[in-house]
């Protein structure tokens, strides 16, 4: 992929706020809210949602480009305790951002977080996320 690339990614955006019950067109106020649940903080550990659109009843989120997947960045042996440390600070922040909102992730792993150029680690993939 070409930095700074933008694609669109299927979601189950009943899953991604389960508040939203059914995906029709005359919900697209509901949708709208998916996007709009949190109002965005800079540097949050949190994926930011840019857009979810619809192209003939099939519903794509696009979230904010981010190259590294923190997976491959931990296997490489590459980083030092002190980074390690910042890094899991960094996912420790993102849950409770997100269960500040009442929000449980629950499939935190390396492989649902991302890093950016600048060593911002994200949480992604919160299709089995749920309100508590």
């Amino acid at each position: 992929m070409a930095s700074g690339a933008v694609y669109s990614v299927p979601v189950r955006v009943a899953q991604f706020a389960s508040f939203v019950h059914e995906v029709k067109q005359e919900v697209l106020s509901s949708i709208y809210a998916v996007k709009q649940f949190r109002p965005r903080r800079s540097g949050e550990s949190v994926i930011e949602t840019v857009n979810i659109v619809c192209d003939h009843g099939h519903y794509y989120e696009v979230m904010e480009y981010v190259p590294y997947d923190l997976f491959s960045v931990v296997v490489s042996g590459r980083m030092l305790r002190p980074e390690i440390f910042c890094v899991f600070r960094q996912i420790c922040n993102g849950v409770a951002y997100l269960r500040s909102l009442g929000l449980a992730h629950r499939d935190l792993k390396l492989d649902n977080c991302v890093m950016t150029q600048g060593d911002i680690v994200k949480l992604i993939d919160f299709r089995t996320a749920v309100v508590c």
